[in-house]
Formats: C-alpha cells, sequence, structure tokens
C-alpha cells in the first residue's frame, strides 16, 4: 500500500485486515519508519490465498529507491491518496514508478503488478477544499491500467473491493 505521508495507508490497511467496517479516523495508527506488514485470507474461486500486505511508509520524493527496494517481488498494490491533497495526487507517478521497478507481474497489462488506486478522505468535508475530482482520478486509473475506488464515507467497502480486486488481478494472472 503506496502514497504520501498522512493520506491514511495505515488506517485503511489495519482496518481492511481486522475486518472493521466502519472506519474511525480520529484514531491514529502508530507510523513507522520501516514497512510493516499484515497478512489477510481471503477466499477466491474456493480457493484460499493468503495475501501479505505491506503498508510501505511516506518517503521524500526525491528517493524513491527504499520504494523500489521494498516492491522488491511484490504483485501489486494499492495507491492510496487525499482526495483533499493535489500534492498526494500528483506524486501518484513517482510512486507507481518507483514500485513497477521492484514489482514482478505477469502477461499484460499486470506485466509490473496489478494496482489499484483509492481515493481517502482525510477530515475535511467535501467542497471545502479544491480537491482532486473523480475525473482526474479516473484518468490516472484508467492511464495506468487500474481500477479507481472512492471513500465516500465510513463505510471501508471501497477498500476492500480495491483489495480484493488487485488480488483477483494477480491470481487470474
Amino acid at each position: 500500500v503506496l502514497g504520501d505521508v498522512g493520506v491514511g495507508k495505515s488506517t485503511l490497511l489495519t482496518h481492511h485486515v481486522q475486518d472493521d467496517e466502519v472506519v474511525d479516523m480520529s484514531a491514529e495508527v502508530e507510523r513507522g519508519y520501516c514497512a510493516d506488514f499484515l497478512i489477510k485470507s481471503y477466499e477466491k474461486d474456493g480457493r484460499k490465498h493468503v495475501v501479505q500486505w505491506w503498508d510501505i511508509p511516506g518517503v521524500e520524493r526525491g528517493d524513491m529507491s527504499m520504494v523500489t527496494r521494498l516492491c522488491a517481488g511484490a504483485a501489486g498494490g494499492v495507491l492510496v491518496f487525499d482526495r483533499d491533497s493535489p500534492s498526494s495526487f500528483e506524486a501518484l507517478g513517482a510512486w507507481l514508478a518507483a514500485a513497477k521497478q521492484g514489482a514482478v507481474g505477469g502477461r499484460p497489462p499486470q506485466a509490473h503488478g496489478a494496482w489499484a488506486l483509492v481515493a481517502n478522505v482525510i477530515g475535511i468535508e467535501a467542497g471545502e477544499s479544491d480537491g482532486v475530482s473523480p475525473d482526474a482520478a479516473r484518468d490516472f486509473a484508467r492511464q495506468n491500467g487500474m481500477e479507481y475506488f472512492e471513500m465516500t464515507g465510513p463505510s471501508m467497502e471501497p477498500f476492500h473491493q480495491a483489495c480484493f480486486d488487485v488480488l483477483s488481478k494477480v491470481v487470474s494472472n
């Protein structure tokens, strides 16, 4: 799970793995300087799949080499940005490029892993800022061969769907 510092990666991933349906974004998840990983089991097509999700810390954009190293051998992942932070959206290209350098895949379009894009909302109500438009996010996702999911309320369903989408693409590839 990749994205800038403060976009909610750790919170989303922790709630996803623990199967929490309602996210209390006021509860801060402890942040570290190295990647944390969590494990979750999924069932798809009658088979059990165990996935190791890595929570990659936000880094200075000038040095994405750590991201490439941490994504070595990854089969894909989820990019997260804060819908109300254009700079976190603008950084997605660098995150994806660094991750794809280390990721593995299979046949195109997942030659560098399967990816999903999630727009998170961090504490600012819709319409109160000049945020990232859903159309811009959908365009980015389409150009990069991934699905787009938007967190629109307290439900974790969009993030659950994004994670399952990545798993489905990896399994089918």
